[in-house]
């Protein structure tokens, strides 16, 4: 699965690849959300890691809320989400995963090896439109450290 077909359509509402219609890009959509409630869950507590080759805006704070409006790729392992990102690492994401599929919240962040584009990734996929809190930031040897709680679907 090419997520960047599914986040185009979700956050700018344009099709990349013309050779996909409105409605089959929502039909994925809504397999892909079905997906996830029925595939392993990651653990209530979980850490998980995305690295990325931008500098992260520094208008976002300590406490601030985001929301994403596509769906969010990361990995198990902090080594290969680094390795992903490539040399010119900018900034790297500490996610830790709460009510994940616990206390009548959907399921929100599953791993997904066995679909993935990427197999050795160890990938996990955060659905769209979770709620993130950012509680810490670090500047270190020209990389921003973000640590972020996801509380699941900013919805709930």
């Amino acid at each position: 699965m090419d997520w960047r077909i599914l986040n185009t359509y979700l956050i700018h509402k344009e099709i990349i690849f013309k050779k996909y219609s409105e409605a089959e890009l929502k039909s994925w959509i809504c397999c892909l959300h079905n997906e996830i409630k029925s595939i392993r869950n990651v653990k209530d507590g979980t850490i998980v890691y995305r690295c990325y080759n931008s500098k992260f805006p520094s208008n976002i704070g300590i406490g601030s809320k985001l929301c994403l409006s596509g769906f969010y790729s990361a990995s198990l392992e902090k080594r290969i989400a680094e390795k992903f990102a490539g040399t010119k690492q900018n900034t790297t994401m500490e996610i830790t995963i709460l009510n994940n599929g616990t206390n009548g919240f959907p399921n929100y962040c599953c791993v997904v090896d066995s679909f993935s584009k990427y197999k050795d990734l160890k990938e996990v996929i955060i659905t769209s439109h979770c709620s993130f809190i950012v509680t810490d930031i670090e500047h270190l040897d020209n990389c921003d450290y973000i640590y972020l709680i996801c509380e699941g679907f900013l919805f709930n």
